[in-house]
């Protein structure tokens, strides 16, 4: 029996929601700093590390081979791998902006926080959209 709150495409978007927050809490923490000496703004990246897991699994042949003939079992193998990739926090030390130091971009930084809270509230409508479809089938449409 499927358990609707542990489905894939439920945990795939909460795990957004997670990664969402977590960029709004990196920005606002730079946004907090911008007028520290110093500071370097940081960023949080998972992207390029979910695309670097993923050329790693194609890179390696052994693993292809097997994902060929063992079917399911490779496909959950593949999407362990792919949920074991962590966000990471990183610095960016190439840029200087001001005199002080402090790279911290305000006009960049607001975009990045405009951008994540749409991002956030497009996936909390998806999820109460799909527990609204869930009632809507448990209740029979009543």
């Amino acid at each position: 029996m499927l358990n609707f709150l542990d489905a894939p495409h439920i945990r795939n978007m909460q795990r957004g929601l997670d990664l969402t927050w977590q960029r709004m809490e990196v920005t606002g923490h730079n946004i907090a700093n911008i007028n520290t000496p110093h500071y370097k703004a940081q960023k949080l990246e998972f992207e390029n590390l979910l695309l670097e897991k993923i050329a790693e699994v194609r890179n390696n042949n052994l693993y292809s081979h097997q994902m060929r003939y063992s079917g399911e079992r490779g496909k959950e193998r593949l999407a362990r791998e792919l949920a074991a990739v962590r966000p990471e926090i990183r610095t960016d030390n190439r840029t200087e902006t001001r005199i002080d130091g402090n790279n911290v971009d305000i006009d960049h930084e607001n975009l990045q926080m405009s951008k994540q809270k749409i991002h956030y509230d497009f996936l909390v409508q998806r999820i109460a959209g799909a527990y609204s479809q869930l009632r809507h089938a448990i209740t029979e449409g009543r």
